[in-house]
């Protein structure tokens, strides 16, 4: 649900900011299935494109229609909630060299496969 993934994105960036154990492993890469090159990524990238996803796919479509009744209004409501988790992470992320290297290889890795607008 929406704020089950909003509630983990708080946890990680609650967890990231305190605890340097944490946001070291964070950023420790490990294997997904094989061993090419390729499918090392630590799970600081996976998060990131787990939100790119989360951005391109649902909170933008929401965000982009006008509410015609009070339930859409609360789906926008816990939409935008999200969408300032996301940008919290972030914020987090980008607290570190690390974190920006991880945002920065998203973003020229998504222009490249021409998967979203970033």
């Amino acid at each position: 649900s929406i704020d089950t993934k909003r509630y983990i994105l708080k946890l990680l960036c609650l967890l990231l900011s305190s605890s340097s154990s944490v946001h070291k492993s964070t950023f420790e890469v490990a294997s997904l299935a094989t061993q090419s090159a390729t499918n090392y990524r630590c799970l600081a990238h996976r998060v990131v494109v787990a939100i790119q996803i989360e951005l391109n796919d649902n909170i933008l479509p929401v965000m982009s229609t006008v509410p015609n009744n009070a339930f859409e209004a609360q789906k926008l409501s816990h939409y935008l909630q999200l969408c300032h988790a996301c940008i919290q992470f972030f914020f987090v992320l980008c607290q570190s060299n690390d974190g920006i290297h991880q945002i920065r290889l998203q973003i020229r890795l998504s222009q490249t496969d021409n998967t979203s607008s970033w």
